[in-house]
C-alpha cells in the first residue's frame, strides 16, 4: 500500500514537472466532462484518465474547479482550461449532468463520458456507503424544486413517473433506484444515445475487459492508452454483497432503463461482442434481470 501511494505521488510530481517543462501549449485543449450517476464508475474513469501524462483532471473534491462538490462558474473553468498545458482537460460533471449538453456546447469542441452500471449494483453501493440515505426522493416527490441539483433538468414526464412509483414508506433501496432512474433519464432527454460527442461505456467492460475498454476510452478522449491506466480498474469478488430487494414496479421500471443504457453502450462498441457481465449477481444484464430476479428477490 505504501509503495502504491509512493508510486502515485511520484507520478503526480512527474506530471507537474512535465507541464512546467512543456514549451508549447496545445492551441486548445479538448475538454472532456465525466457525468452519469453516483457509484456508476465515474471516479474510476477519472482515475484512469488521470493516470495519463496527457491529461489534466479536475475532480469534484478539487477546490480549483469545485465548491462543495458543485462545479464553479464558467469563467473559472475556462481559466483552468486556458492555463493547462495538457492535450486534454477532464472535468467531473456529476451534479451537472442535467446541463451536460449545454456545457459541451459552451466549451466546444468538447466531449463527455457517461459510465453505465447495473441499477442493483449502484443501489447496493449507495446503501452500503450511505446508510439511511434516500437521495432526497421524499422531498422531490412532494416538491420537484426541493431536491437541489438532484431534480434539475427533470422533465414533466419523468416527474410524473416519480410520483407514480413513489410511496412514502418505500424502502431506501427502492428510493435510490428511483433516483438512479431519474438521473439516467437525462442521458436520453439530452439526445446522447445518438450524439457522437458522448461515449456511454459500461462499468463492467472497464472492470472485466480493461485493455479493450480503456483502449476505447483513450481513443475517444484523444490520448494514448498506457499500462498505468489499465491497472486502475478493479472489481469486487462476485457475490460478495447480496443484491438489494426492490419494489416490483420500481425494479421493472429500472430494468427497462438499464436495457436501454446497455443497448446504447453496445451500439458504440466496435464489434458485436457482448459486454461481459457477471451472471447470477446484482450486475446481470438489464434484459434478463426481471426474468431471473422476480421470483427470488421482489416483493409485491
Amino acid at each position: 500500500m505504501l509503495m502504491s501511494e509512493f508510486s502515485g505521488r511520484a507520478f503526480t510530481v512527474s506530471k507537474r514537472s512535465r507541464r512546467l517543462l512543456t514549451l508549447h501549449r496545445p492551441q486548445r485543449p479538448v475538454v472532456v466532462f465525466v457525468a452519469g450517476v453516483h457509484r456508476s464508475g465515474t471516479n474510476m474513469v477519472m482515475d484512469v484518465l488521470d493516470a495519463s501524462l496527457q491529461s489534466d483532471v479536475f475532480g469534484e473534491s478539487d477546490p480549483r474547479a469545485f465548491n462543495n462538490y458543485l462545479m464553479r462558474d464558467e469563467p473559472v473553468i475556462r481559466t483552468l482550461v486556458a492555463r493547462s498545458r495538457a492535450e486534454t482537460v477532464v472535468v467531473k460533471a456529476l451534479h451537472e449532468a442535467h446541463k451536460l449538453r449545454e456545457l459541451m456546447d459552451r466549451f466546444a469542441p468538447a466531449k463527455a463520458i457517461w459510465p453505465v452500471r447495473a441499477c442493483t449494483d449502484v443501489v447496493s453501493s449507495i446503501v452500503r456507503r450511505w446508510p439511511d440515505y434516500r437521495n432526497e426522493i421524499d422531498e422531490i416527490a412532494a416538491d420537484r424544486t426541493a431536491g437541489a441539483w438532484r431534480s434539475l433538468g427533470m422533465s414533466d414526464e419523468t416527474y410524473r413517473i416519480v410520483r407514480r412509483h413513489y410511496r412514502r414508506n418505500m424502502d431506501d433501496a427502492s428510493a435510490n433506484a428511483l433516483f438512479w432512474y431519474c438521473r439516467n433519464q437525462l442521458f436520453f432527454d439530452q439526445g446522447f444515445a445518438t450524439d457522437s460527442r458522448v461515449l456511454p461505456i459500461a462499468y463492467e467492460e472497464l472492470v472485466h475487459e480493461p485493455a479493450r475498454g480503456i483502449a476505447r476510452l483513450a481513443a475517444f478522449v484523444g490520448i494514448s492508452a498506457t499500462d498505468r491506466m489499465r491497472r486502475i480498474p478493479h472489481a469486487e469478488p462476485p457475490g460478495r454483497h447480496a443484491p438489494p430487494t426492490l419494489l416490483r414496479d420500481v425494479h421493472e421500471l429500472c430494468s427497462e432503463m438499464q436495457k436501454r443504457l446497455y443497448d446504447a453502450c453496445r451500439r458504440r462498441r466496435p464489434s458485436a461482442r457482448p459486454i461481459s457481465l457477471p451472471r447470477g449477481t446484482a450486475a446481470e444484464r438489464g434484459e434478463s434481470v426481471a426474468a431471473t430476479d422476480r421470483r427470488r428477490r421482489l416483493r409485491p
